[in-house]
């Protein structure tokens, strides 16, 4: 599907959508507490639906009702043979827990998922002495065997996922696990994932995130969650106000645990206009300047800070280039390729993505199947000198299903 960005003034309010990461994690938390769970206001969106299908397939019992989800947990295998969509959470998260099973798992996918590397998740699982065949590192995986091992040591440099997948499963086992972690990214994530086994009643303890001492024979206690606004997908809206205008966003918890509320850091430092109300933030434009940011921690951010980086006179720099290879595409080439059409000089070098502001130029681009990607060259054409035509835009539905009707509503000129 092609969508047409022009020219936009932005004004307007709108609620951020749920978080994905969040809904995803209470999914895999409510599974493994027996009783009952209720989801309030989650993510529905193609990661999720995929979460709810695998979670069903090990045993949940789910009902879905107006803005909540109901999940009757257990883990009593219905269909070893798991569809992760385009998930890599879902791959990571679940083929932790695979060995909780006596049977096989195996894990497939779709679309770009299948282009990805998962030789991390293999070697960790061969670390505790578990089987997992897979098509040279990518799917399909099928995982055999149980856990045994009370100590291992993984390496986090490609993902934080797998370590979530960990902390989930391992406090069910019969005896206490220790696991040191080397070279963690994404550390806000595994805040995130810390917090929700929190609500299960789970306790896990770590060593300045070097060494988590994991105790066994854990308890999951039903709960209630309320899905917390995602950052990552309400960042494109915000820099939409900061390039093209002024939006309030409501539903984002300023002390959330999601890295990705770094991009308030950031457009305070391009001079974007910000206020921070108990219900809203609201960020409006004003002369931006370029910015320089570590995004290691937050990669899902380069999009977004591309967006805004072209509109701020100099060059940005956006460093941690590294975490964008392994993405729904290769999001380095992906952003190089498709601003350098739209006229924008972008490069990099050493771990560094640069970006100097100028004029945005009207042409066809394509979202390389990757919904950060539409998102981002959304936002570049909402100050483009013509219109922008951005191919496979419908991926966006990934994560941000309402992400063209919410611009929309706030402004933005959109058609087929």
């Amino acid at each position: 599907m092609m969508k047409c960005i022009h020219t936009s003034v932005i004004n307007g309010e709108i609620y951020a959508p749920a978080s994905k990461s969040y809904t995803i994690r209470a999914l895999a938390g409510a599974l493994l507490a027996e009783g009952y769970s209720q989801i309030v206001n989650p993510a529905i969106c193609d990661d999720t639906k995929v979460a709810i299908g695998i979670i069903e397939n090990l045993g949940a019992e789910v009902e879905h009702s107006l803005n909540s989800i109901k999940v009757k947990g257990g883990l009593r295998i219905k269909n070893n043979i798991l569809n992760c969509g385009e998930s890599a959470l879902c791959v990571r998260l679940f083929s932790a827990m695979a060995p909780l099973f006596n049977d096989g798992i195996k894990l497939e996918g779709c679309g770009t998922l299948l282009k990805r590397d998962f030789s991390d998740v293999v070697q960790s699982l061969a670390g505790f002495g578990i089987e997992c065949s897979s098509n040279q590192g990518r799917l399909p995986l099928t995982i055999r065997g149980s856990y045994h091992k009370n100590e291992i040591k993984i390496d986090c440099s490609v993902s934080s996922q797998f370590l979530s997948g960990l902390l989930f499963t391992l406090p069910k086992l019969n005896s206490d696990t220790n696991v040191i972690v080397t070279n963690l990214q994404s550390k806000p994530y595994i805040d995130l994932t810390l917090e929700i086994l929190g609500y299960f009643g789970i306790k896990i303890y770590h060593d300045e995130f070097r060494i988590f001492k994991i105790q066994g024979n854990q308890k999951y206690l039903p709960t209630n969650i309320i899905v917390e606004g995602d950052w990552s997908n309400a960042a494109f809206i915000l820099v939409s106000g900061a390039v093209a205008g002024s939006v309030k966003v409501h539903g984002l918890n300023i002390d959330s645990n999601q890295g990705d509320r770094k991009i308030l850091e950031v457009l305070d430092k391009s001079g974007a206009l910000i206020t921070i109300d108990k219900d809203f933030i609201q960020v409006s434009k004003n002369k931006l300047d370029a910015f320089k940011y570590n995004a290691t921690d937050t990669p899902d951010l380069f999009p977004p800070l591309v967006g805004l980086a072209v509109n701020c006179k100099g060059i940005s720099e956006i460093s941690g280039v590294n975490r964008l290879r392994n993405k729904e595409s290769n999001r380095l080439d992906a952003l190089i390729s498709e601003f350098t059409k739209l006229g924008i000089n972008i490069y990099f070098s050493n771990n560094t993505l640069f970006v100097e502001g100028g004029d945005i130029k009207g042409c066809e681009v394509n979202s390389h199947k990757d919904h950060r990607i539409a998102m981002a060259l959304v936002i570049a054409g909402l100050n483009s000198e013509e219109q922008i035509k951005i191919n496979d835009s419908e991926f966006v539905s990934k994560s941000y299903p309402e992400f063209f009707n919410d611009l929309k509503k706030i402004g933005g000129q959109i058609d087929e």
